[in-house]
């Protein structure tokens, strides 16, 4: 008797075939007569169960869950915003926790003697004592809270003394205040006289406190009595001051520095870039130029690369070796003293474009990146640095090279995706390398190479293999006159190469290759039986037990068909995802028989999976 146990598909004649694979090997489907489409149609599946068939989203955000991040005093220790109020790390990010349920905290920190301090929105100021583990609200003396003003910014200089800066809802002037009791009492300051509205406590030290705004950073040494001016530029944004008094600030893209208590001694670094931050050993971290992070250990005058970034990082911290740096999707990157490669934890942002899985080892395409995983997706390291939105076929050698096509360019690149090895350009400019797959049998790189123009028709393409690591290539396989009119969009490696075709009329079929007399010969079949026209191929698995054939495509309107042969018979059927996952890219089952299907809305994945009593 059979048992759903999980859902991933409750499609009774379709996935029959599943139950019986307790192995669950994934072996092809071998060639078939052409069927009889007369045998059956095919028809939508109307099992009641059908509403159990559930799938999640692994990627749910475009990015990542955190706001804003910060180094905690305890080793390993990190804090973070997020939807859900402030986080808390005590094992360097691997995992966090809520430790202030409020939502929308305006202005947060940490002063030097651990204690942390958060201000919440129509609310007050909160703080923490025991790192976050408990928190407190702070009485309001000295200050009108119920005004329609909120805490916007706080600064804690090593001193003790808090600044706060409010600002109200309505066009209203900033207010600015400082505690030198630990927020017992508070008394008020003079803002500088400047004009816009946007400013932003930069910092506040020892030595006094620096306000900046779109183009003037401000100084006071006496509570707000009087203000110089340090710096005037266009765009200022992003200080970090060192702890010897050094201010690094960027006006646009330049990068300038100077001391933190006079005008005198300000110069332009020569760096193209954004400040992010400071590590614990006194590194600042910066954007140089491109999209990767760089550190200085000489105050700016000579940057140093960190490895390949996921997005634009905005932010940077250590603590206990480790640096987490946040990006402009709000992703968190993670950089470990041991592993000198960026890593994210989550999977990596952006609609799929292709996908490749060999054991623990898999390759991503999305369209902020090409990402690589060792442990099946546990971390991502970020790769490659070319026009990633280009991507659209990839493959891979076993424990070998890995092949990324990008419309007429073939990429080959070393196992860990670092290097281009070998990169091969068509010499017309109308053809593209349209798919690609590995031949398990034969130990070879097979590459389609077709014109997807619709606009060309009548001319042909062919088939080419390498098993030499793309040295040396033969193009025995021409496939002539199948392809008037059409190109290869997927090649199933089977013991015969099974290629996929799309015709300029937006119909699919496929064809199969064999030895006839020594040379190669093709035949020509429908998909499956009363497979659909106008209907675009993105995704194809098969599964072969016990005489039992179980054929499934993906076409682009997120559609599942199935097409089951038991001793000859056949029978199709078709389901709609149960996830709007946009246009479908591609899909696959992994050995559970779990359902992976991925599109421009995102990775999926089927939340159950039949199994036998």
């Amino acid at each position: 008797m059979l048992q759903r146990i999980v859902t991933l598909i409750c499609l009774p004649a379709a996935f029959t075939a599943l139950l019986f694979l307790s192995s669950c090997k994934l072996d092809p489907v071998e060639p078939d007569p052409d069927p009889d489409p007369t045998d059956t149609t095919e028809e939508k599946i109307t099992d009641p169960g059908l509403a159990s068939f559930s799938m999640t989203q692994l990627n749910p955000r475009a990015g990542g869950q955190f706001y804003d991040i910060m180094a905690g005093s305890a080793s390993n220790s990190f804090f973070a915003l997020g939807p859900g109020g402030l986080q808390r790390s005590t094992n360097g990010g691997d995992s966090w926790s809520t430790t202030l349920a409020k939502a929308q905290i305006l202005g947060w920190g940490q002063s030097t003697d651990g204690k942390l301090w958060a201000a919440v929105r129509d609310d007050g100021l909160y703080f923490s004592e025991n790192d976050g583990q408990s928190w407190a609200k702070l009485p309001s003396t000295g200050i009108d809270w119920n005004a329609g003003f909120n805490i916007s910014q706080l600064a804690l200089p090593a001193d003790g003394d808090l600044f706060l800066a409010l600002t109200s809802h309505v066009s209203m002037p900033p207010r600015l205040y400082k505690s030198a009791d630990g927020g017992q009492s508070f008394e008020a300051l003079s803002f500088p006289s400047f004009t816009g509205l946007g400013f932003e406590i930069a910092a506040a030290t020892d030595e006094g406190l620096l306000l900046q705004t779109i183009n003037t950073l401000f100084r006071t040494a006496d509570d707000g009595n009087s203000w110089t001016i340090l710096l005037e530029k266009p765009n200022l944004q992003r200080m970090v001051v060192t702890p010897d008094g050094w201010c690094l600030l960027s006006s646009g893209t330049s990068i300038w520095r100077g001391p933190d208590n006079q005008a005198a001694g300000w110069e332009e670094t020569g760096a193209n870039g954004w400040m992010c931050g400071q590590l614990e050993d006194g590194r600042l971290m910066a954007r140089i130029v491109n999209k990767n992070l760089h550190w200085s250990d000489d105050k700016g005058k000579t940057w140093w690369p960190m490895g390949i970034f996921t997005g634009f990082p905005n932010k940077a911290v250590g603590n206990g070796g480790r640096v987490l740096a946040l990006n402009e999707l709000f992703q968190l990157n993670y950089l470990d003293q041991q592993v000198p490669n960026w890593y994210i934890r989550h999977w990596p942002p952006g609609a799929v474009n292709a996908w490749i899985r060999e054991d623990n080892r898999w390759i991503l395409a999305t369209q902020s990146g090409l990402y690589i995983s060792y442990d099946q997706g546990g971390k991502w390291y970020s790769r490659m640095d070319f026009d990633i939105y280009r991507i659209h076929a990839l493959a891979a050698e076993p424990g070998g090279k890995i092949y990324v096509s990008l419309g007429g360019i073939l990429h080959i690149l070393d196992r860990e995706a670092q290097n281009i090895e070998k990169s091969l350009t068509l010499n017309s400019q109308w053809e593209r390398f349209t798919a690609m797959a590995w031949d398990e049998s034969k130990k070879w790189m097979m590459v389609a190479i077709g014109e997807d123009d619709p606009g060309l028709q009548g001319r042909s393409g062919y088939l080419t293999y390498t098993n030499d690591g793309g040295n040396n290539w033969s193009f025995t396989f021409p496939y002539g006159n199948l392809t008037q009119n059409s190109y290869i969009t997927h090649i199933l490696s089977t013991a015969v190469p099974v290629c996929y075709f799309l015709d300029y009329a937006g119909n699919s079929w496929k064809s199969q290759g064999f030895l006839a007399n020594g040379s190669w010969e093709w035949d020509r079949k429908p998909v499956s039986v009363n497979f659909p026209s106008n209907k675009r191929i993105t995704g194809v698995a098969t599964l072969l037990e016990n005489n039992i054939g179980l054929e499934l495509h993906l076409t682009d309107d997120a559609r599942l068909h199935f097409q089951r042969r038991i001793e000859g018979t056949f029978t199709t059927e078709y389901a709609d995802l149960p996830v709007d996952i946009g246009i479908a890219k591609g899909m696959w089952l992994d050995s559970n028989r779990r359902l992976w299907a991925w599109g421009e809305k995102g990775i999926f994945r089927s939340v159950q999976a039949l199994e036998l009593d």
